[in-house]
């Protein structure tokens, strides 16, 4: 199941013009206010606790742009996904009269747009206190049509295959699988809590961390070479970086596609590529060139923060472990030039996002 896809989540973490267009810090909160609702279409009970939070706790965040971006454009690119989601699969009603799930939920704005694209009921799930309440907000300013298809529960998502809620026919799960600590234990929710019939799907995205721009600009704290290291030594080096209490470091491991694959095959599902990767060889050239930036970066970055040097040299280690397999991937297609090695490499190294869809073998 090989599907064309907008990058839409690109957006996420990008530096764009449109993302720093107007400071709401310099703002009075009420015109600062108005501005993102009507720059993100979100409500005003959500938008106005949003905003309240992020100017308190991160004002001076150097991520502040992004967070807001982050954050208040989710309504927005969850409608325009599923909205690319229908014409992709051929058809205007993917989510029609389908019972929904989101886990990992967030704030619940793609609860919100599976009821607007008519989904017959949705439910989200959130381990988060604060991210489910600020659910709790974002669904409780939704009208009342809204509010009344959908659920919140607050629980761990990797126990809820004994929670009882029941089957679904759509199931989304994104930028989720890196923040659990036995992703396994989550596959097997996943594929429990899809219903048996030919046409339920699971939707998993999350950053391909092999992807040298996710190594330079960690997707979620910006630490170049982050992704690389295993869970103890990120979070010694995360806490070297920030000094800010406020932010958690939450992620425990980054596994690549095919691990993924694996662990839902052993499940008795199916897991593909959602978008075309058109393996070709100037893909590889074009990776080998940014991967030339990684330890420049890391290297620059180390000495701005005056970087320990016993973990300077343990970081360092890894990505140049990195690189030595990339290069030796690389090598090889150029002496194969087989599409299976084209095609592997373009699956460790050149797709920027991962998106799975989920279906019965």
């Amino acid at each position: 199941m090989w599907f064309e896809i907008n990058k839409i989540k690109e957006i996420f973490f990008k530096r764009t013009a449109d993302v720093r267009t107007r400071d709401v810090r310099t703002m009075k909160k009420r015109k600062a206010l108005k501005y993102l609702i009507n720059k993100y279409e979100t409500n005003s009970a959500y938008t106005k606790h949003y905003l309240s939070h992020i100017l308190r706790d991160h004002k001076n965040n150097p991520q502040f742009d992004l967070y807001i971006e982050s954050e208040l454009g989710s309504l927005k690119r969850s409608r325009a996904f599923m909205k690319s989601l229908c014409q992709e699969m051929r058809t205007d009603n993917l989510f029609m009269g389908k019972k929904c799930l989101d886990i990992g939920c967030s704030s619940g704005n793609s609860l919100i747009a599976f009821v607007e694209n008519g989904a017959s009921h949705a439910t989200g799930i959130e381990i988060c206190e604060h991210r489910f309440n600020t659910a709790l907000i974002n669904i409780g300013g939704c009208s009342r049509y809204v509010k009344r298809k959908i659920s919140l529960l607050r629980a761990d998502i990797q126990t809820m295959e004994t929670m009882g809620i029941g089957r679904f026919d759509i199931i989304f799960c994104n930028d989720v699988l890196e923040h659990v600590e036995n992703p396994m234990l989550l596959v097997r929710g996943i594929c429990n809590l899809m219903k048996k019939t030919p046409d339920a799907l699971a939707y998993i995205n999350l950053r391909n961390y092999q992807h040298p721009e996710n190594i330079i600009h960690e997707p979620h704290y910006d630490i170049p070479g982050m992704v690389l290291l295993p869970q103890k030594i990120a979070q010694e080096y995360f806490d070297f970086c920030r000094k800010d209490d406020t932010v958690k470091y939450e992620v425990y491991q980054w596994l690549s596609f095919r691990d993924y694959q694996n662990m839902f095959k052993s499940c008795g599902k199916r897991c593909d590529i959602y978008g075309s990767i058109n393996p070709e060889m100037a893909g590889i050239h074009h990776i080998e060139v940014e991967s030339n930036r990684i330890l420049s970066e890391f290297g620059e970055f180390s000495a701005r923060i005056n970087l320990d040097p016993h973990l300077e040299k343990e970081i360092d280690k890894y990505i140049n472990e990195y690189l030595s397999k990339m290069q030796r991937l690389a090598n090889a297609c150029r002496e194969e030039e087989g599409i299976k090695e084209l095609e592997k490499f373009y699956l460790d190294y050149v797709i920027y996002d991962i998106n799975m869809i989920i279906t019965s073998e």
